[in-house]
């Protein structure tokens, strides 16, 4: 695939169709997309050239939680280690919501390079690298890197780890059914010259030790694979809406929402505070109160059965005394059914 033709394909497309409406949306754990939820994994497979670094100072590879590290060792040949890669899990996506295209990838975790003094390559240190985000505008992985020697501890974050020249694959998020998994295939990635300080800095590396670390310049490859569901169909929703009066009082309003083409019988919201609060002046609901933080409300008659795409409000005041308590909400039926929350 010519990615970078595609891409102007792409970029054509949108001014022709009035790309300023164009937005990019955050995609992260738990949440949907377009009714779709994603999991994913990348895997960065060294090449031969970080492994002849590894195997030269001789350098440990170990994993930064919670990705984890794959290191395979020879027990026949005089080279030590054969094989690292490294697995995490994906963060969270970016997309381009008009044409569902990804826009950048985000694991969490990633590997540390440590190499003891020897007099030779190094003066014995460690170089983190975590957190990759693959920029598929821009062909590039960021991350961050730190280094920790006996002169301390250094952090670059969110800089440009690797350039790639290759992306095999298809880069729409929902073009992949459902339960089957996408994979993009990066190759060619170079490690830039800012990434090339900050491990030989994290690594006090002597003279001969920069030019192992130097002739890094093909690191291996990094293989993205995600997965989508389809998510539960959500057929309620309930929107708990806070907003300060006066020193010591909140007005509240809670709508609860039958999204389904029928009508639905009985609701309940169960929120909690952070402080012990009161709660007054209920309107249209009937709220017990649990505990002095917890507080349950269930409908009136008038008010037990939701048309269908039908609604119904209640309204309520906090009383507190001293910081403005912070809210949540811990569960919300319709008719038994879960219901996706809001607040503000």
């Amino acid at each position: 695939m010519n990615v970078k033709f595609k891409s102007l394909v792409a970029a054509a497309a949108f001014i022709a169709a009035g790309a300023a409406s164009a937005a990019v949306v955050t995609v992260a754990p738990g949440a949907t997309y377009k009714n779709h939820l994603f999991t994913g994994s990348e895997l960065l497979t060294f090449g031969a050239q970080p492994l002849n670094a590894v195997n030269a100072f001789p350098l440990d590879v170990t994993n930064v939680s919670p990705a984890t590290v794959t290191v395979t060792k020879s027990t026949t040949s005089r080279v030590r280690v054969t094989g690292v890669s490294m697995s995490s899990p994906v963060a969270s996506l970016a997309i381009e919501d008009t044409t569902d295209e990804l826009v950048t990838i985000s694991g969490l975790g990633g590997f540390q390079f440590t190499a003891t003094a020897d007099g030779m390559l190094s003066e014995g240190g460690s170089a983190a690298v975590t957190n990759l985000t693959v920029d598929l505008a821009n062909m590039a992985i960021r991350g961050d890197i730190r280094g920790t020697n006996a002169n301390g501890t250094s952090v670059l974050s969110n800089i440009v780890l690797w350039r790639f020249t290759t992306v095999a694959g298809v880069r729409n998020a929902l073009t992949t059914a459902a339960g089957t998994t996408n994979s993009l295939n990066i190759s060619g990635l170079t490690l830039t010259p800012e990434a090339v300080a900050a491990i030989e800095q994290g690594l006090q590396t002597l003279e001969f030790g920069s030019v192992v670390i130097e002739a890094m310049t093909n690191f291996g490859t990094l293989q993205v694979d995600l997965v989508s569901t389809i998510a539960p169909l959500t057929t309620c929703t309930v929107d708990f809406a806070a907003k300060a009066v006066r020193a010591g009082q909140l007005s509240n309003t809670v709508t609860v929402r039958n999204l389904t083409t029928s009508p639905a019988t009985g609701w309940a919201v169960q929120w909690q505070y952070a402080n012990p609060v009161i709660v007054s002046s209920v309107k249209n609901a009937t709220v017990t109160r649990n505990d002095a933080k917890t507080y349950t409300a269930k409908p009136l008659k008038t008010n037990t059965v939701l048309v269908a795409s039908g609604s119904t409000a209640f309204t309520f005041n906090t009383l507190y005394s001293g910081t403005a308590p912070v809210s949540k909400v811990l569960s919300a039926t319709v008719a038994g059914q879960a219901c996706g929350i809001s607040q503000r």
